[in-house]
């Protein structure tokens, strides 16, 4: 199974992708599904999503809801994250949400929009010290929240806590390869794509030359494991969006082209054409694995974040206009339609005072005179002259007025 994606199709995949997530954040700032449990820790990854591909602190964007367009931040979004961290330093679901909010804190250098880092940090550090993963959904608790520890305490500069829980993931590899997931279950063989990918991705960051061989026994388990049929690899519902794109996410830019392009077509034909791939997770993770592998394919002289920012706010500006446009055409036409009545009032008004002239002259007299034999003079008489629009007004003792000054005088 190959993809027959060009790099246009791919671009354009990626842009709707980033598009449908950014126009689904709420005003709050933050993302969600129907588990309002996973907000805080989607918000996390959106808010790295989009400061990779160029967003800043300061950028805000607008959308169109139910006609009414609203303003987004991610200012927004960071003061929720630091919102959501309790108080005993906690954040999300599990300590794997908490320890992803710590990356990208340090990595994006985020410290001081983060009043609550300080508990968080501690919190991190002492759950990894103990080895204590039990707070929060177990359901995840594995090797990946190794790998996604030392991705952190590296930022930190934390090089003896970093070294130890290494020694602990790479003690945990299987004999097939694979890390798995903990406690095992019939979902184990799913999970385990999430917690090998994961740690794929780590041991590439630390070095491929040191742990070359780990990354390769993994990667060869990844492979084994696609599906063939659909190029994914196989999750519950939603989740094969998800673990497909970590094995994406691990395998990029290796050897294993093949089987990229498959998963590509696989996450392609699940893009909706509003950007959607299956839910705002799966949409979240698609957008990840696209970003990773495409990004490349994009015009250099504007980030990502600048161009689509640029698009959604150029939308709600024209809907804007458009909606000034269409009431400053009902007020032309409406001004256009009053003018029309009053000039056709005026045209009346005029035409009734020329009747009332012409019958006032015309008019049989009361009296009955005798024609004279001889004409001794010729009285002249004064031309009739109607009233004009201009000389008339709406105030009808002015018309009055003005009526009575164009009688014939003899």
């Amino acid at each position: 199974m190959q993809t027959s994606l060009n790099q246009q199709e791919n671009s354009q995949n990626l842009k709707k992708l980033f598009t449908y997530l950014l126009e689904s954040c709420s005003e709050e700032g933050f993302w969600k599904d129907s588990d309002t449990g996973w907000a805080p820790i989607m918000t996390t990854i959106c808010c790295e999503l989009f400061f990779n591909a160029g967003a800043t602190l300061n950028d805000k964007w607008y959308v169109l809801s139910n006609g009414i367009s609203k303003e987004l931040s991610f200012k927004n979004c960071v003061q929720f994250l630091n919102d959501s961290i309790n108080a005993d330093g906690s954040f999300g679901s599990d300590l794997w949400d908490a320890t992803r909010l710590g990356k990208l804190i340090v990595s994006k250098k985020l410290k001081t929009h983060f009043s609550n880092y300080s508990k968080l940090q501690k919190y991190i550090i002492s759950s990894f010290e103990s080895n204590n993963f039990s707070a929060g959904d177990t359901n995840w608790v594995g090797p990946g929240f190794y790998a996604c520890g030392i991705d952190y305490f590296d930022l930190e500069g934390l090089n003896e806590l970093s070294n130890s829980t290494l020694l602990k993931l790479l003690s945990l590899q299987q004999v097939e390869g694979h890390w798995m997931h903990t406690p095992q279950t019939k979902k184990s063989i799913h999970y385990s794509v999430w917690h090998t990918a994961q740690t794929i991705i780590t041991l590439k960051r630390k070095s491929s030359e040191t742990y070359g061989a780990a990354i390769q026994k993994a990667s060869k388990w990844l492979i084994d494991n696609q599906e063939d049929s659909t190029g994914s690899w196989a999750g519950i519902n939603e989740y094969e969006i998800y673990f497909t794109s970590y094995a994406v996410l691990a395998l990029a830019h290796s050897e294993y082209q093949d089987a990229i392009n498959d998963a590509v077509s696989f996450l392609h034909a699940n893009i909706k054409d509003t950007g959607q791939c299956v839910d705002k997770g799966g949409t979240l993770m698609c957008a990840l694995a696209y970003w990773e592998l495409f990004n490349n394919n994009l015009k250099p002289q504007l980030s990502l974040m600048d161009c689509l920012l640029t698009t959604i706010n150029s939308k709600s500006i024209k809907y804007l206009e458009d909606k000034v446009k269409n009431k400053s055409e009902g007020v032309v036409y409406v001004i256009t339609i009053k003018k029309k009545h009053i000039e056709i009032v005026l045209g009346v008004i005029a035409v009734l005072a020329f009747v009332i002239v012409l019958y006032d002259h015309f008019k049989p007299s009361d009296e009955v005179k005798t024609i004279p034999q001889k004409v001794d003079s010729v009285k002249v008489i004064q031309p009739v002259v109607a009233p004009t629009k201009d000389s008339l007004t709406t105030d009808s003792s002015k018309v009055k007025t003005a009526i009575k000054g164009t009688l014939i005088h003899k």
